[in-house]
């Protein structure tokens, strides 16, 4: 048996090749690539210990995993490989979602409160794997506690395993989601044309790192900072603005450099929609932890000629769907929601192929 809280840390300082090659394999469903632009979530130390331990599982006749971690691998699309993989390694799962996530803003079903049982902001769960000597069926099955820190401790101290309302889950492909839900709607859902197959070319917004540097309400606003901002020496600009501590994809210094190298140019000065019917101006060179910490260039140089794209997110965690915009210029990651898993991804109707507008081409025209 192996139990563990590991830590949930994003940014992972395990980094050896063993297990970054262990990964791998959560980078794979349905035996092809993963196809996510950035599955960074995928390096979590929390996902890494689940790793671990599934390897060691599997070589061995039988044995159970128990640990507790980050929630975020029940429902999130980018660990859709994982899921498969867990499915694969054992024939029985069981899931205790503590929910308590302040991210997403999580409520009890009845409206009430609920809290974390950690003085975290990520949810948790409890996960059971389980490794029979002779399976004979894989069975995945979840339950749910909501509702304040005590009340949570009460519960899983005076339940047993088998009084636990364990309801089974049918994950299946795409997504192979850990969760309940109503099959025939998943099947009429899965039939209609994805936005993504309806506009190959897309991402979520930009990523400042430092918004209240960034962005501004006007092109004289914005000119004015990035001028001032690069004549400074770095911890000066530091301190005067207010930038904190550099981040692994964002320093002052890149910042400063990036605006040198461009000018500073008032030509990049350009609009950006910040949040719905905000639009805001920014300084856009297009690079790379320069004085944005993500552009989306690859995305939003489509934006910076006439041009008109959809907004929408991949993710919702409320119960009411009104997670749709349009726009005419580039976009912020949290426009359509300010909650942690809706990001806001764009879609460009017309692409800039060879230096002018073109239509947005299908997939078998390149």
């Amino acid at each position: 048996m192996i139990t563990g809280n590991p830590p949930y840390s994003g940014h992972s300082r395990n980094k050896g090749n063993w297990i970054t090659r262990a990964i791998d394999a959560y980078k794979i469903v349905d035996g092809k690539p993963l196809g996510e632009k950035n599955p960074k979530w995928l390096n979590d130390d929390y996902v890494k210990f689940i790793r671990f331990a599934q390897m060691k599982i599997d070589a061995v006749p039988e044995g159970i995993v128990g640990i507790i971690t980050n929630h975020s691998f029940l429902d999130n699309p980018t660990f859709r490989g994982m899921r498969q993989s867990l499915m694969a390694s054992f024939d029985r799962i069981y899931l205790l979602d503590l929910h308590g996530n302040a991210k997403k803003k999580e409520h009890a079903p009845d409206g009430g409160k609920d809290e974390n049982v950690f003085d975290i902001e990520q949810g948790v769960a409890v996960s059971l794997f389980v490794k029979t000597r002779d399976p004979k069926d894989r069975k995945v099955f979840r339950a749910d506690i909501f509702g304040p820190r005590l009340a949570k401790y009460e519960t899983c101290a005076r339940t047993s395993f088998a009084a636990v309302d364990w309801r089974e889950v049918k994950p299946a492909t795409p997504f192979y989601l850990f969760e309940t839900g109503d099959a025939v709607l998943e099947v009429e859902y899965r039939r209609f044309i994805a936005v993504g197959d309806i506009f190959p070319v897309n991402s979520v917004g930009i990523v400042t790192a430092r918004d209240d540097l960034a962005i501004q309400f006007s092109r004289e606003d914005v000119m004015r900072v990035v001028r001032d901002f690069s004549e400074r020496d770095v911890e000066n600009a530091r301190e005067h603005y207010h930038l904190g501590k550099d981040v692994r994809d964002w320093r002052v210094g890149w910042a400063q450099r990036d605006v040198i190298a461009s000018g500073p140019e008032s030509a990049c000065a350009k609009p950006v929609l910040y949040r719905p019917f905000d639009t805001r101006w920014t300084y856009y060179t297009g690079r790379s932890r320069g004085f944005h910490c993500y552009p989306r260039h690859d995305v939003m140089r489509h934006m910076l000629q006439d041009n008109v794209g959809l907004l929408t997110c991949r993710q919702v965690t409320s119960d009411d769907w009104q997670h749709a915009f349009a726009t005419e210029n580039i976009t912020d990651d949290s426009l359509v929601s300010n909650r942690t898993k809706e990001r806001g991804y764009l879609f460009p109707l017309y692409l800039l192929w060879g230096g002018s507008r073109t239509a947005f081409p299908g997939k078998d025209d390149g």
